[in-house]
Order: C-alpha cells, then sequence, then structure tokens
C-alpha cells in the first residue's frame, strides 16, 4: 500500500485507490484507521469485486436464514453444501441456487395469480399479450 501511495504521489494523483482481497483488506482497513488524516493522500481501500460478492452472498444467507431456504435448497443441493451457499463461500453454487429459489417463487406467484386473479387471467387470455408466456403456462 505504502509503494501505491508513492507511485500515486509520483504521478500527482489526487487519490490512490486500493484493492485487496478479503484477508488483506481487514489488515489495511486497520492501518488507514491509523494513517494520520493531516497526510497528503489518504489510500482509499477497496474490497476486491470477487469477495464483496461473496460477501453480498454471505448477507443474502444471513438474511434469509429462518425463511426455510435451506430446507428448499436441501431438494436441490447435499446437505453439506448448504451451509457454503448460505455463507457465500461456494460463489457458483450460490449464484445457481438464487436464481433456483427466484424461479421457483416467480413460477408459484404466477400459479397462484392464474388461478386467483380474473384480471390476470384476462390479460393472459388475450393473444396478443399471451404470446410472451407461450413456454411457461401448462396447457
Amino acid at each position: 500500500m505504502k509503494i501505491s501511495v508513492e507511485n500515486a504521489k509520483s504521478l500527482n494523483m489526487k487519490t490512490c485507490i486500493v484493492t485487496f482481497d478479503q484477508p488483506l483488506y481487514i489488515k489495511s482497513q486497520d492501518i488507514t484507521s491509523a494513517i494520520c488524516l493531516s497526510d497528503e493522500m489518504f489510500p482509499v481501500v477497496r474490497l476486491d469485486s470477487f469477495h464483496a460478492l461473496m460477501s453480498y452472498m454471505g448477507s443474502i444467507g444471513y438474511i434469509m436464514a429462518g425463511s426455510g431456504i435451506k430446507e428448499a435448497l436441501s431438494t436441490v443441493y447435499a446437505k453439506n453444501i448448504i451451509n457454503h451457499i448460505m455463507s457465500g463461500r461456494a460463489y457458483a453454487r450460490a449464484a445457481h441456487a438464487h436464481i433456483l429459489l427466484q424461479l421457483a417463487l416467480s413460477r408459484l406467484i404466477f400459479d397462484y395469480l392464474l388461478k386467483n386473479n380474473s384480471e390476470f387471467k384476462t390479460l393472459i387470455a388475450d393473444e396478443t399479450n399471451a404470446n410472451i408466456f407461450f413456454l411457461i403456462i401448462p396447457k
């Protein structure tokens, strides 16, 4: 980080933005919080984009804990991987799992509206508006 700040100073940059993965990000935040604010250049520390996405998936898993998401995922994934999905550590599987959950919930909402909402039934029955739904409406 010191070298990055020196390079930014030599290039007359006003700000030095430094990106780290998660373990180094935590350490660099501690270092930058200890730096005196009167310094000419204060480095801006960012979390690496992949680790930010993993953190985002983990926060979704934390917020949705207790909502039945684990039980829903256990029908598709092995039980030992569900904790990794919920924490965001298995990013690719977590992204896939969230897409599957969104599709399943959308289908449940669509089916409910198709059964219980007369305006929705009318909209679907109209040939000009129904063209986008021809693949998902059961015949």
